[in-house]
Order: C-alpha cells, then sequence, then structure tokens
C-alpha cells in the first residue's frame, strides 16, 4: 500500500492513497470486512477476478475511512447522492472519493470540502483519438493532435482523469459533458470551472503522472 499527500502549496490535509487489489488477500477475508450490501454487489460481477477486486476495494476503503474517522471499518455507514456519489454517514468531517481500474485502486480523502479522484491504467486504446475528438475541448483537441504519438496516451489519460475527476467532485454524474470541461492535458495544477445543474462548480484539479503503470487525477474544492 502507498500513499501520496498533496504538495504544501495548499495546506489543507487531502491524501491520495492507492493500493494493488490483487494483493489484498483471500476472498473470504475480504467478504467478511465489508457490508452485506457490497458482499451483494460483487456476487452481481461476472467474473471471480472482478468480483475480489470489488472487495478489496471496498475493504480497502473502509480501513483507511476508519483511521481518518477513528471509527470501526464496518460500523461505517455510506449515503448515496442523487448521482451515485457516495458520501459517509454521520460524519461530515471526512469527504471521500474512490476509483480502480483493473487491479489498481486511488482513494482521495479530506476533513471536508467536495473531493473526486480517478484514476486509469496505461493500456493500449484502439479508440483514443475518436474519444479525444468527442470528450475534449476544441483547445484540448489541438494541444492533443500536435503531440507526437509517443506522448499522447499520458496526455489523453491525464485529460480524461481530471475530467472524470471534476465530475465526481461535483457530483453529477454524466449530467455534465467532459467536454464542458477544460482541464488541460498534463499534470499541472489548475483551477477549473464548469457549470452543474445545481450551478457553478470551480475545482482545483491536480494529477500524479510519475507512475509508470497508471495517472491518478483529483478535484477538490
Amino acid at each position: 500500500m502507498s500513499g501520496a499527500s498533496l504538495p504544501p502549496t495548499l495546506t489543507a490535509p487531502l491524501h491520495i492513497h492507492w493500493t494493488d487489489l490483487d494483493a489484498a488477500g483471500p476472498v473470504d477475508a475480504l467478504a467478511a470486512r465489508v457490508s452485506a450490501d457490497e458482499r451483494a454487489r460483487a456476487d452481481r460481477f461476472a467474473t471471480p477476478v472482478l468480483r475480489a477486486r470489488h472487495l478489496a476495494a471496498h475493504a480497502w476503503m473502509r480501513e483507511r475511512l476508519g483511521l481518518a474517522t477513528g471509527r470501526a471499518p464496518l460500523d461505517l455507514a455510506f449515503d448515496t447522492g442523487p448521482f451515485g456519489k457516495p458520501a459517509l454517514r454521520g460524519v461530515p468531517a471526512v469527504a471521500f472519493n474512490l476509483s480502480h481500474s483493473a487491479h489498481l485502486a486511488a482513494l482521495a480523502t479530506a476533513p471536508s470540502g467536495d473531493i473526486g479522484v480517478d484514476i486509469e491504467q496505461f493500456q493500449p486504446m484502439a479508440d483514443m483519438e475518436l474519444l479525444a475528438h468527442h470528450h475534449f475541448t476544441a483547445a484540448e483537441q489541438a494541444e492533443f493532435a500536435a503531440l507526437p504519438t509517443r506522448a499522447r496516451t499520458r496526455a489523453f489519460l491525464l485529460g480524461w482523469t481530471r475530467k472524470e475527476a471534476c465530475m465526481k467532485a461535483a457530483g453529477c454524474g454524466l449530467q455534465v459533458e467532459p467536454s464542458a470541461i477544460e482541464t488541460g492535458l498534463s499534470a499541472l495544477p489548475r483551477r477549473v470551472s464548469f457549470d452543474t445543474p445545481d450551478g457553478p462548480f470551480t475545482a482545483e484539479v491536480r494529477s500524479l503522472a510519475d507512475r509508470d503503470d497508471a495517472i491518478v487525477s483529483w478535484a477538490w474544492r
């Protein structure tokens, strides 16, 4: 298990943690560390690997949130927003968001605010140019097209994860088009503003792009 914190330009203790879900241990032990609802959701996955990863992600999330709140992991309960964003029930002082991609998971925690995180592993993407055309802004499309081929996968995943993190922080689901959110395609910190059904939303977006297996981005306000 590894983790990272924001650079000191932001003083609040926002933390980004990540883990390898395939190294989490036996499935039966994982199932005992999550709720009945989480086990039921895991049982709906098509393969044993996907089921095990779902259990591992939620057991790990409960462990980290238990440390953040001082509560027993299995005592934690969750509410779900209108577009699916979870929040801790009865613990308003801790904000969190979970993301996983294949065997890797990332968890963002903060003492307050709205937070979203997204992790994507590097993998061959035959439709990358098409996705960029449909989901990037005009400026981002131009930035993407100007890059050498070898740099495009990293840039695409930076843009994609930053947009996903923004939408998750806002809790708006797919009510906002990714092409309406200008995040850029670099790992540089950026203040991003966009409209949601609940009104304007502004967050600071950052990324961890120094891993060789995945990109992690988060948005927080």
